[in-house]
């Protein structure tokens, strides 16, 4: 049980990892960068593993058709990226209080700059993205469902 859980957690977040890495790359596109860089950070592994676990949960709770359970992962996902934004912020700072370096005390995606965003944790500009995620979750979850169900298998 714990091993499906990590084995989930880790394909969940480096699934997340994948689709920031290309919406970032497309949005430098968008910005006239043509070497259409794509970034990602590395704690957004363990971000958007736990948010895909939340969203398990929750679908499993809802037993709605999948574009309206969309309509309640949206605010669970900027939930998340609120708090896990709020806990780095914290945990970097403390890091760099007592270790030194640069980097502490901020968020990776720090939004302050734009109107859209409360407490520069998140920013509604992108809920669009953020919708088509949550509309996309529930068939990815079977797929992950279907992977994890044949590596049970081979083991």
């Amino acid at each position: 049980m714990l091993l499906t859980v990590i084995q989930k957690l880790l394909m969940y977040g480096h699934l997340g990892i994948l689709i920031e890495f290309w919406f970032t790359g497309f949005f430098s596109l968008y910005q006239k960068n043509w070497k259409m860089t794509g970034h990602t950070y590395l704690p957004m592994v363990f971000v958007y593993g736990m948010t895909a676990l939340v969203l398990e949960a929750v679908s499993e709770a809802l037993p709605w058709p999948f574009y309206f359970k969309a309509l309640v992962y949206l605010p669970v996902i900027y939930g998340a990226e609120a708090l896990s934004g709020a806990a780095i912020k914290i945990a970097t700072g403390l890091l760099q209080k007592t270790f030194g370096g640069h980097g502490g005390g901020i968020v990776p995606w720090d939004y302050g700059s734009s109107r859209w965003t409360p407490f520069g944790l998140i920013n509604f500009k992108y809920a669009p993205a953020w919708l088509l995620v949550a509309l996309a979750f529930d068939p990815i979850s079977g797929m992950m469902r279907n992977v994890v169900n044949y590596l049970a298998k081979v083991q």
